[in-house]
């Protein structure tokens, strides 16, 4: 993982008790971090953010006056868009309910360090901000309007980027998930979370998924011709599983660019999928009988039964970032992985772990029997010729960091 200008990382230190401010902020500074303001107060701490804001919140669970819990609750109705860090002397599970809770809400958490802090963990959760996971979580607002969202298709303001996913056991570059931004002339670039629900509640979607993989088929096509096959995942609303005439869609969008439809990969979550179960299962059956790949992402937190997962021709299952980051020290965590991991052993199917964000997340899931990941260890997400020229970077970050540890298997 790359490291950070750490003089340039704006801290927040939240905790009631004088002395662990001072020890906190004394190893902050110790480590490099320079910028380090900290507050014995949640109202104080949540006035401080207004200006001169923090990149990343350092904060207890167990405080008076405002808990940690409602702190959590207040950052996500000030539309905070930094990282947070736990660091509570608290039971596990009450640590990991905060974890989901910060996740649950789509804020950022690097991680959690139970007290005694030791300065080497606290400098290796910290290691894993940058300035782009921020970026995934922007303000919500303001909001944008259907015509808005239909003149930035219409223009090519929407643009992919791509996620890296590696293969664990050679380190091999397999394929990459496909993510949408905005280019917005006014207000730069924006995440989907500022743009996808409008478009799916004034039926855009449909639209928007069209401009998305057309631009993924043509770079899979580039790709290909420079002599880089890349497997190419998009992810697909459930709207168009209804839509009958859609495998037909893409597989003339696939035949037009003249890719093999086993080089793109739909990724569709378990929420909405089975609420028309005849409509469904025609329409992802089809698409399988076509050649092309089909993932439910998010698996281990999606509704399905194991009866469906064996009705609907998966050919991966993807772990979500929720059950992934920091599961080495996390039991239950990693509980759940292993029973995904044997779920998708029994199905016969790919699993891919998603949100791998340390070396230790990396060892984790490669000893688990993950076989492709992806995440910020590994790089964010990038356009297409950045992808192709990290390449080179990686394969030689890989050799020299990953390909000789056997701890992971």
């Amino acid at each position: 993982m790359p490291s950070i200008d750490k003089t340039g990382v704006r801290v927040l230190v939240l905790d009631d008790e004088p002395l662990m401010l001072e020890f906190l902020a004394d190893t902050l500074n110790s480590l490099g971090y320079t910028q380090v303001t900290t507050c014995s107060s949640g109202y104080r701490a949540l006035s401080l953010l207004d200006a001169p804001g923090a990149d990343i919140v350092l904060f207890d669970l167990k405080m008076p006056e405002l808990d940690g819990l409602q702190f959590i609750r207040h950052l996500k109705g000030r539309d905070f868009t930094g990282s947070v860090v736990l660091v509570s002397g608290v039971d596990e599970r009450i640590v990991q309910s905060s974890e989901q809770l910060v996740r649950s809400y789509g804020m950022d958490i690097l991680g959690s360090i139970s007290k005694p802090v030791l300065p080497d963990e606290l400098d290796r959760v910290l290691a894993g901000w940058t300035r782009e996971r921020n970026a995934q979580n922007p303000v919500v607002t303001p909001a944008y309007s259907e015509s808005e969202i239909r003149a930035a298709i219409a223009s090519g303001e929407l643009l992919n980027f791509y996620q890296p996913k590696v293969d664990l056991a050679s380190g091999e570059v397999v394929g990459a998930e496909v993510l949408v931004r905005w280019r917005h002339p006014v207000d730069g670039l924006l995440a989907p979370s500022m743009f996808i629900s409008t478009a799916e509640h004034h039926e855009i979607i449909e639209d928007l998924t069209v401009n998305v993989i057309t631009q993924t088929l043509e770079q899979a096509r580039r790709w290909k011709d420079e002599g880089l096959p890349m497997d190419l995942s998009v992810n697909v609303s459930t709207n168009w599983l209804s839509d009958l005439q859609f495998p037909d869609l893409v597989a003339e969008l696939a035949r037009q660019v003249n890719i093999a439809p086993r080089h793109l990969l739909l990724e569709v979550s378990g929420g909405r999928l089975m609420e028309d179960i005849h409509a469904g299962l025609e329409i992802l059956a089809r698409l399988r009988l076509m050649g092309f790949g089909l993932c439910l992402d998010a698996f281990g937190a999606s509704s399905l039964s194991l009866g469906q997962l064996r009705s609907i021709p998966f050919t991966e299952l993807k772990v979500g970032r929720s059950l992934i980051t920091g599961a080495w020290k996390n039991r239950n965590a990693g509980a759940a992985l292993g029973s995904s991991m044997t779920l998708g052993q029994q199905l016969g199917v790919c699993v891919t772990a998603e949100g791998v964000e340390t070396i230790e997340d990396w060892r984790f899931v490669k000893a688990a029997g993950c076989k492709l990941c992806q995440g910020y260890f590994v790089a964010a997400p990038m356009r297409a010729q950045e992808l192709t020229d990290w390449l080179p970077t990686w394969r030689e970050r890989y050799l020299a960091e990953l390909a000789d540890d056997s701890t992971g298997g």
